[in-house]
């Protein structure tokens, strides 16, 4: 029997997980990055005090075992942890003895509320299902029929072929297996997430034509979902969401269906010999079509999508104005990088490019839509494979970066190459050399004396480490770029010493105070160079920003 209690949602979710939806759970929704459980304490009434309790009495320690026990029942599928509390009238759940005979049930819970909720048990009929069932109640699970103790429930509500206990134990109908059903798994993941500790190792989930419906749940890892072999267009969601192959069933259950879980992340998708329709994550997903025509969505995060052989497309939710691309340096044409408003993506076996407000071929992408400047631009290598990427798009590790130098934080000395460098010193005070190509040199949060030598080149000092850093750029060119990162817009102040500077190589020098208390925090010497000479802009990526400099 379930009680009235407090507020969530879920009006988008499929009918088999709105049809357990409260509207109450404890605490905010899972974020989807959240690994610390939500922790509810419970604790074992012993005075009923005001409340009306019918034939109140506490529990005994063979009951408390059993009512712990149920609580782990939900707490290994989701990211729960039950704390046991010597204040039980303050807890989360309030576990009670009461006689429920005249109310026909034999037991009753409230849905979250700030009062707590209160699980009252029959001390003669409440079998250990009970005790599963009411603690669904209390962590927000209503009914998912047309029923309760009141003989009425609140819709939406699960068909009757699908409302019993080998799918729920919140149901009234049917013999109970034994355990949670899938969508009991389901529901509670939706409130509180996985649990994260819980499959974690790298696995492979087999999606195969023909198979009984599966919720597929993971707690962590690097995972893969595999349609291999498969010669049946198959449609995946990474996001929380239903997948089938050839077409959606009216029922998870049914044959060719499957959902990937709430809170499940997986990271790598392969499709099968038909046309496959893939949609990815918030994260950085590995979306591999194989053969056929497939569409792959990558979404949000720095995705891979590998089309395969066919006739493959890449599909953006976005306008293409607000898209760069870059193009296989390599020279084939055949792969690209798309920065948009989600990330950068890279573009293997694509022959078609789905904006919102227009479809592009590869070719015309690499032709005609717009590309970052080559002074914010950067080579990346991955294995075998070589790609451009937008520095402004560019964030994290620097693995990967073609001719890459990442340093310790000991101070250094660096020589570039005479190809495109990017050198990373960290902390320290440093000294880098370019050399020849486009580089870019990250002096880090030390004091640095950076050199770009011949090419484009683009610096970087950092002032948000302790102290004040004191840095050189010793040959700034036009069309290059120097940024020195922690400046606030709003909060930092800029102000020039003529002809400062280390011996040799004074010039115009841009004295920082980025936190406003009138100090400096951050000095960048342009040797060579006057103040006039010089403008100053500031920007932002992400949640970092900056004050950028070139010549005027």
């Amino acid at each position: 029997m379930e009680k009235a209690g407090w507020t969530t949602g879920g009006v988008g979710d499929p009918l088999f997980v709105r049809a357990f939806d409260s509207g109450r759970r404890w605490g905010a929704p899972p974020d989807g990055a959240a690994t610390a459980p939500y922790s509810l304490t419970y604790g074992w009434v012993v005075d009923a005090g005001i409340r009306y309790v019918p034939g109140f009495r506490p529990l005994n320690d063979s009951q408390k075992a059993m009512a712990v026990q149920a609580m782990g029942e939900w707490s290994a599928v989701a990211n729960l942890a039950f704390v046991e509390t010597a204040a039980p009238m303050t807890a989360n759940l309030q576990f009670h003895m009461s006689q429920l005979d005249a109310f026909g049930a034999s037991g009753m819970a409230y849905y979250p509320n700030p009062a707590g909720s209160y699980i009252y048990l029959d001390p003669e009929s409440a079998g250990y299902r009970t005790y599963v069932h009411e603690i669904g109640h209390a962590l927000g699970l209503k009914h998912p029929g047309d029923y309760n103790g009141t003989g009425s429930g609140t819709p939406p509500f699960l068909p009757p072929a699908e409302d019993n206990r080998t799918n729920t134990v919140m149901s009234y109908y049917g013999v109970w297996p034994g355990g949670l059903g899938v969508y009991d798994v389901a529901a509670i993941q939706r409130l509180y997430g996985p649990n994260p500790t819980v499959r974690t190792g790298d696995d492979l989930y087999l999606l195969t034509p023909g198979a009984p419906g599966r919720y597929l749940w993971d707690g962590g890892g690097n995972d893969t979902l595999s349609a291999v072999g498969s010669d049946v267009p198959v449609t995946i969601d990474l996001t929380g969401g239903w997948g089938w192959f050839s077409a959606q069933a009216p029922s998870i259950l049914a044959q060719n269906q499957f959902f990937v879980g709430y809170g499940t992340r997986i990271e790598t998708v392969i499709g099968g010999t038909a046309g496959d329709r893939v949609t990815g994550s918030a994260f950085a997903d590995t979306l591999m079509g194989a053969a056929g025509d497939d569409t792959l969505a990558g979404g949000a995060g720095n995705d891979l999508l590998d089309g395969g052989p066919g006739g493959d497309t890449a599909l953006y939710d976005f306008p293409s104005a607000n898209v760069f691309v870059t193009v296989d340096p390599l020279g084939s044409g055949t792969d690209l990088t798309v920065t948009g408003a989600g990330g950068t993506d890279r573009l293997r076996g694509i022959e078609r490019l789905v904006f919102a407000d227009r479809t592009v071929t590869r070719q015309e992408a690499a032709a005609a839509l717009p590309r970052a400047a080559p002074d914010q631009r950067a080579i990346v290598q991955d294995g075998t494979l070589s790609y451009e990427v937008r520095m402004a798009a560019y964030s994290g590790p620097v693995a990967g970066l073609k001719n890459q130098f990442l340093g310790t934080a000991a101070g250094e000395a660096v020589v570039g190459s005479d190809q495109g460098d990017f050198m990373n010193l960290l902390d320290g005070n440093d000294a880098a050399q370019g050399g020849g190509g486009d580089d870019v040199l990250d002096g880090g949060s030390g004091s640095n004396f950076l050199t770009g030598g011949p090419g484009t080149d683009t610096f970087n000092v950092d002032g948000r480490g302790e102290g004040v850093t004191w840095s050189t750029i010793t040959d700034l060119q036009p069309a290059e770029w120097a940024v020195a990162w922690g400046w606030t817009d709003t909060l930092s102040k800029l102000s020039w010493e003529d002809m400062a500077g280390a011996a040799g190589y004074q010039g115009a020098t841009a004295r920082i105070d980025l936190d406003g208390n009138g100090g400096t925090d951050l000095s960048l010497t342009f040797s060579g160079q006057t103040p006039g000479g010089l403008l100053a802009m500031p920007g932002q990526v992400g949640t970092d920003s900056y004050l950028a400099f070139r010549i005027g």
